[in-house]
């Protein structure tokens, strides 16, 4: 933990008592570059898939009326993809913070998804569910290294590799945060899983942003539920 300083807690068994509570600090930056561009791979890629898929086969459904078979890939799901994009590039040339990155992504995959279902079939086209697992991912080992930088540790990222088989090795550097381990573990098991529970966190109405999320994330006992943004300012991790 970083920034620790001693306050009143006036809660559960400690009521009265001065004991250590947490702050956390800004997230390492040395990152940003590689999500961005590990990130637009993927969008990029996505694109291209889904446009020869589309003038090859025919068996993509227009946005508008999905029992209607179109020849044509719906260009209004494209065009608001790459939008997403060029917002993404535009903010992160001017801002570091690899927040900036992330918090992109979450819209961009629903746009990815919302493509990909309108093609024939009960399962997605391979190349179609292997760029949105792909981007997901990428979302996934950013929030991890947010989190643990945040929290004052050194980053999980190794530039040398892909994203995908960092995830699957990282788990072992999680032991401390079991909220964020669980996460991990879930999503390479099962993407689409790992998917929901981390939409699920972000769209409760009783909690907000992303800072809230990495507190609960970095939590260090499994039992932890998330809170608001406020009470973490006043008890940081402390609070049961």
């Amino acid at each position: 933990m970083v920034n620790s300083y001693i306050g009143d807690y006036w809660g559960g068994r400690c009521r009265g008592y001065d004991r250590i509570l947490y702050t956390l600090s800004e997230p390492s930056h040395v990152n940003s570059k590689y999500l961005l561009r590990e990130a637009c791979i993927q969008i990029n890629e996505f694109i291209a898939y889904a446009l020869e898929l589309g003038n090859r086969s025919g068996e993509v459904d227009t946005a508008l009326e999905l029992s209607n078979r179109s020849g044509e890939v719906d260009m209004d799901i494209i065009n608001n993809i790459r939008r997403l994009l060029q917002k993404m590039l535009d903010a992160a040339a001017i801002n570091s913070d690899p927040r900036v990155v992330l918090c992109s992504i979450p819209g961009i995959l629903n746009w990815m998804k919302a493509l990909a279902w309108c093609f024939d079939g009960e399962e997605l086209p391979p190349s179609l569910s292997s760029s949105t697992r792909l981007l997901y991912y990428v979302y996934v080992l950013g929030v991890v290294d947010v989190c643990c930088t945040m929290d004052g540790g050194n980053t999980k990222i190794d530039q040398n590799y892909n994203v995908e088989p960092q995830l699957y090795r990282i788990d072992i550097l999680l032991k401390e945060y079991p909220h964020l381990l669980d996460w991990v573990r879930q999503s390479t098991q099962d993407w689409e899983e790992g998917e929901e529970m981390s939409y699920i966190r972000k769209t409760d109405p009783k909690y907000s942003g992303f800072e809230s999320e990495v507190w609960y994330l970095t939590s260090p006992r499994r039992g932890s539920p998330l809170h608001r943004i406020d009470t973490y300012h006043k008890d940081g991790h402390a609070h049961p």
